[in-house]
């Protein structure tokens, strides 16, 4: 089964770069950053990691960005994460 992993965020860069790290460590299939807003600091952190980014170019609202991460990925499960979020090791197995 594919699993990506999904976290909107809006100019948030140092919690994103927690949440990130933390899901990263998950081993899902894929893992995208959907940037709200967007903002420079924020790509920086998707690059950094190897996530995938998408923006939008001007604020959408939380669920714009979900909807967003859901169209681009044929995950067979995609499970949704904030961006102020530090994930436990075994979580996405679990």
């Amino acid at each position: 089964m594919k699993a990506a992993v999904a976290i909107p965020t809006q100019r948030r860069a140092s919690y994103l770069e927690v949440a990130v790290a933390s899901v990263m460590a998950q081993g899902a299939d894929e893992v995208i950053v959907v940037d709200d807003g967007p903002d420079e600091a924020t790509r920086a952190v998707a690059e950094r990691f190897g996530a995938r980014y998408l923006r939008h170019d001007a604020p959408r609202g939380l669920n714009a960005a979900r909807n967003t991460a859901l169209a681009a990925t044929d995950a067979d499960l995609v499970c949704f994460v904030d961006d102020d979020v530090s994930v436990r090791p075994g979580w996405l197995n679990a």
